[in-house]
């Protein structure tokens, strides 16, 4: 068994019921699947052991692990969901109330439920300083300033009008970013949900007045001693006398002390934080539809309202936002690129077949029946190259041409699978040959997503990959990966799962029957899918017009914008346009 899980906390398979006749590399396998659970060390232990494991060890290992997978999901059902160690959602996981991290650029990379609500700003969106009052917009710039500077602590208190037009006031604090290595903002609402029992706890334990006790409130709540003077009709140096009495009483150091200090009094139990935030679009222009038999299907757009239309076909990591300076080139050149949020993403409830491909197919004829549009080319990113191509393959009278921003090849063949990175090849292998085993996997990577937050999968799809590790870390995209993650975690796991299959999904059959034009940028150090393979798959069909990006990995609409702006330019330049 795996005695470095065992010793770190992690659980091993009861003794019980161990299957017997199976090598000590299957035993490990199973080991690091039970100690999974609970620790996500034993989850990459579990797919990097996998990964090694070739021919007839693996088909063991996978009969000896299926034969575990009750007691594993049991196990899962019933363990507690694993604390938060790091990340940025470790900043807001117990905050009581209105909660949300931000980098220097104060593009919002977490928040909960009731934060993303109250501010306006859910995961992917840019915080709008608008709502902080007017007097503490000097504290505001100092410690944006201070975050930029990559300080690890500064603290202010900022009155705030909040989103439903109630005031709060907001505790503006640094926290270090797992993923930057560097500062990001944590603001929290303190002004919010009051506890009446604070009040006889600070004139109890701490011998305040009761007139005392009801200074330390105003000031929890508004921060702002000119408006308590004038409120309680006292001067402002009666106040701060009272003020310096509380400070001795408490043993405090001043305002923002004693607001801290108040603060954790007025907060829920630990661990009884708000939830974390659903999947809110980062735009602020979803709409949803209903497909009579199918479900739901969720859309959102960029670019010019009422421009020249296209669709926005996402693959399983990108999201559907991109970066502004492309949203505004889409303005730029009068087209409104609808964004469809895939089925299983996002708020896309939608029900038609296990086949992501299939399923993504049938989306984009109905959101087109939807918005009464015949005929529009698509954009796709990554591996959403698939479905889009499978759609103007049976629809060639629809689909004039196609951009994929990010290099798509074929991954059926398994010859071709192992070049991969080692946790892709892993992953989609399992997806493949023993799906139910797959489905378990990434039961525990959810977990894991959920308490660790979206930096926890990132830096894992990108660990082989120094290129896209760059390009994540950088402040103006880790807002937009952040909300990509959280769209796909939105409402299980299977998503991945079924998008693992998409990926190895039979491509070169598709691009046999294509019928239009196919503009494709792909990145020189793309590890999943090399160079030499998509500058090969380019020269067997001619219509694949190949661009390459110097220094770019798969993540290159977020790395490299200035090349994906001259491609979205080149595409929808005035005389490539179809009618």
């Amino acid at each position: 068994m795996d005695k470095q899980g065992a010793m770190r906390g992690g659980k091993t398979p009861p003794d019980d019921i161990a299957p017997g006749g199976l090598d000590a590399a299957s035993l490990e396998l199973i080991s690091a699947a039970y100690r999974a659970v609970h620790d996500s060390d034993g989850f990459d232990l579990l797919v990097e052991r996998w990964a090694r494991m070739t021919g007839a060890a693996r088909q063991q290992a996978a009969d000896g692990l299926a034969s575990q997978e009750p007691g594993i999901r049991q196990s899962v059902d019933n363990a507690p969901q694993p604390e938060t160690s790091a990340g940025a959602f470790l900043a807001i996981e117990r905050a009581s109330g209105p909660a949300l991290v931000m980098s220097a650029q104060q593009s919002v990379v977490a928040a909960n439920a009731a934060g993303a609500s109250a501010f306006g700003s859910p995961i992917g969106a840019v915080f709008d300083p608008g709502i902080i009052r007017a007097e503490s917009r000097d504290q505001y710039e100092r410690i944006l300033q201070a975050c930029r500077a990559g300080e690890a602590q500064a603290y202010c208190l900022l009155p705030m009008t909040l989103a439903d037009g109630q005031s709060s006031v907001v505790a503006a604090s640094l926290t270090r970013s797992a993923m930057e290595g560097s500062s990001l903002i944590v603001l929290r609402a303190i002004g919010i949900g009051w506890n009446d029992a604070v009040g006889e706890l600070l004139e109890r334990q701490y011998g305040l007045t009761e007139a005392e006790a009801r200074i330390a409130r105003a000031l929890y709540e508004t921060a702002d001693v000119q408006r308590i003077a004038e409120e309680r009709g006292r001067s402002v140096q009666t106040v701060r006398t009272q003020l310096r009495e509380i400070f001795a009483k408490t043993g405090t150091s001043g305002q923002v002390e004693l607001v801290r200090l108040v603060s954790s009094l007025c907060a829920q139990r630990p661990g009884d934080g708000e939830a974390p935030s659903e999947w809110r679009d980062p735009l602020g222009r979803e709409r949803q539809f209903e497909v009579p038999g199918r479900g739901t299907l969720a859309f959102s757009w960029m670019g010019r309202e009422g421009g020249r239309p296209a669709l926005l076909v996402h693959g399983p990591m990108t999201g559907c936002v991109l970066r502004p300076e492309l949203q505004r080139e889409l303005e730029r050149l009068n087209i409104q690129l609808y964004a469809l949020h895939r089925p299983g993403f996002g708020n896309s409830r939608y029900r038609s077949s296990a086949c992501s491909v299939e399923d993504t197919c049938n989306a984009i004829g109905d959101l087109l029946a939807f918005l009464e549009l015949k005929r529009v080319p698509l954009v796709a990113m990554i591996s959403g190259f698939v479905p889009a191509a499978r759609f103007a393959a049976e629809n060639p009278d629809r689909v004039p041409r196609i951009l994929c921003l990010g290099a798509c090849t074929p991954l059926e063949d398994e010859s071709v699978r192992r070049d991969l990175p080692f946790r892709q090849q892993a992953l989609l292998n399992l997806a493949l040959k023993h799906p139910s085993i797959a489905d378990l996997v990434a039961r525990l990577g959810m977990r894991f997503m959920r308490s660790r937050g979206p930096e926890w999968v990132l830096s894992r799809l990108y660990a082989e990959s120094p290129r896209d590790l760059a390009a994540i870390a950088d402040p103006d995209t880790f807002s937009l990966l952040m909300a990509s993650v959280m769209m796909l975690a939105a409402q299980d796991h299977r998503a991945f799962v079924r998008d693992l299959r998409l990926i190895a999904h039979p491509l070169e059959p598709l691009l046999e029957r294509l019928e239009c034009d196919v503009s494709m940028v792909a990145g020189a150090d793309d590890p999943a899918f090399p160079l030499a393979q998509v500058s090969a798959m380019a020269a067997r069909h001619p219509f694949i017009d190949l661009r390459v990006v110097e220094k770019a990995g798969q993540a290159l609409v977020h790395s490299h914008p200035e090349e994906c702006r001259k491609a979205l330019s080149a595409f929808f330049s005035p005389d490539t346009v179809q009618v």
